[in-house]
């Protein structure tokens, strides 16, 4: 009686998660057996790009310059399916972590806290190893890694930034994510957007990547996403909306876009200044306040832009960039 009446229930969007689900595990498998690879930087916009990775139609007009970095130390991921294969960007969870644990934590930690301790508060064991697997595709959850320690340390700090470092973090992780901003970004204050057009999006991207069901459920979740970082508003009707930039969330950005290869006026005009900013005067407005507090330091006079992250990283970080820039 009991699986009867769960056999009856909604079996066209039960045989499309199955579809997704399976979609996502042979990605995976398909991921974890290929060897480590070469990155790409996208030198008009930053975003790095694994040897095997076709670039969305936006890159293909840019210049691409070699980086040979074998061991990523910043915690970027060349990964062909991003973590919003499987969910959003799990705000709720981020959140309910940063207010269960201290600033300073190990990568033990968090598996600790959230398998052994269920500090996300999951029903079964199985729920806790899911989630614990979907953070560290979207984050990495690394605190040896410049992206997670840096959000995680800003996180901490001023828990009303957290949407839009968690939206950095996981869109310079995130292919698809990256993909789906180049259709955010063009809609307007006002602007209805169609999880269809949102596929279609996808679509241009990688095109025949994903199945129907595997993109539906993809572009339900990185509109999920967009609503968690204030982009989007609305919960079954998405309507695009302006998000205003906080001092931390400004400089995570710029700083991730500094890892990524990012330089000076460059860098001011990078996604990522537009994934926190609606305009120029607004991200100059936070990065100065940033400045300010001593988070980065920002000189913007007579056309020569120059940034300093040093307060953000560490003796090796730096040296890294030096010897690779």
């Amino acid at each position: 009686m009991l699986g009867t009446a769960r056999s009856r229930l909604c079996p066209t969007k039960l045989m499309e998660r199955r579809l997704a689900l399976f979609e996502q595990l042979f990605s995976t498998i398909e991921r974890e057996q290929k060897e480590p690879k070469h990155f790409y930087m996208d030198e008009q916009d930053g975003h790095l790009l694994s040897s095997n990775q076709s670039p969305p139609e936006t890159y293909k007009c840019g210049a691409y310059t070699r980086m040979l970095i074998q061991n990523n130390p910043f915690g970027f991921s060349d990964a062909a399916v991003g973590g919003h294969g499987s969910r959003s960007m799990m705000f709720h969870e981020m959140l309910a972590l940063v207010r269960a644990l201290s600033p300073t934590v190990t990568k033990v930690d968090f598996s600790k806290a959230i398998v052994d301790e269920n500090v996300l508060a999951k029903p079964t064991l199985s729920s806790r190893k899911k989630s614990l697997r979907h953070l560290v595709e979207l984050y990495g959850t690394d605190p040896s890694k410049t992206l997670f320690r840096v959000l995680w340390q800003l996180g901490h700090a001023d828990m009303d930034s957290l949407p839009l470092l968690c939206l950095v973090c996981t869109y310079a992780r995130d292919p698809q994510l990256r993909q789906s901003f180049e259709l955010v970004r063009t809609l307007r204050h006002g602007e209805v957007l169609d999880r269809v057009a949102m596929e279609q999006s996808l679509e241009q991207g990688f095109p025949g990547r994903f199945s129907p069901a595997m993109k539906k459920s993809m572009a339900q979740n990185v509109n999920t996403t967009w609503t968690y970082s204030g982009h989007l508003t609305g919960k079954a009707r998405k309507i695009k909306q302006n998000v205003e930039p906080r001092p931390l969330s400004a400089a995570y950005a710029m700083l991730v876009g500094y890892l990524s290869g990012l330089r000076g006026e460059r860098l001011l005009d990078s996604a990522y200044a537009a994934l926190v900013a609606s305009n120029r005067a607004q991200l100059l407005t936070a990065l100065s306040l940033a400045s300010a507090q001593g988070i980065l330091s920002l000189k913007n006079a007579a056309g020569i832009v120059e940034f300093d992250f040093s307060h953000l990283l560490t003796s090796e970080e730096q040296g890294f960039i030096h010897e690779s820039y």
